[in-house]
């Protein structure tokens, strides 16, 4: 008798699968055959899935995005101010460091490899992203500044990757009562 398979269910598990192997090998170094082999699948079973390297990687990293911003909801949920919210934010990115370093990493070594047309529109889908889950999380009022908090967020990611001496919570309080500090109303 056959197997069945739930086809969707198997190519989000190499998706997911795939994360670790990008973020330890990086975009260029990697084939289909290597993939399919750290995969431990065959490469026509791989290309059954995705018909390129690039498919694999895209689909990948909009589905770790996905599941990010899932996490980040999850771990906001109980906000209930301002204060809060930053807080929780900071807090959540915090936890996952290693992972949106990764992430962060990944796309830089994508655009590097791959650049091209395609490339631009996928990572400004992939920052407009985020900007819209971060946005939601801070409010309405706030959504205008979501992209500099993501500004601020991967600035303290990548200045903790290069210097890991660097404090993140020390830096995130600083960024956050910053934040805050600029929101409060200003008394004419």
């Amino acid at each position: 008798m056959p197997r069945i398979v739930d086809h969707q269910a198997f190519r989000e598990e190499l998706l997911e699968r795939s994360f670790p192997l990008f973020a330890r090998r990086g975009y260029a170094q990697l084939s289909m055959r290597q993939i399919a082999t750290e995969l431990n699948v065959s490469t026509g079973t791989l290309y059954h899935y995705f018909p390129a390297k690039e498919a694999i990687f895209e689909q990948m990293f909009a589905s770790m995005s996905r599941r990010m911003a899932d996490r980040v909801m999850e771990f906001m949920r109980q906000a209930d101010s301002d204060h809060s919210r930053l807080e929780q934010l900071f807090a959540f990115t915090a936890l996952e460091e290693q992972n949106l370093q990764d992430l962060l990493l990944l796309i830089l070594d994508y655009q590097r490899h791959a650049g091209s047309e395609s490339t631009l529109q996928f990572r400004r889908e992939i920052a407009l992203f985020f900007r819209e889950v971060i946005g939601d999380k801070l409010g309405r009022d706030h959504s205008a500044r979501a992209g500099l908090v993501l500004s601020i967020l991967m600035g303290i990611l990548a200045h903790r990757f290069i210097d890991d001496s660097i404090d993140f919570a020390s830096q995130a309080d600083m960024a956050r009562d910053m934040l805050l500090a600029r929101s409060e109303p200003v008394a004419v």
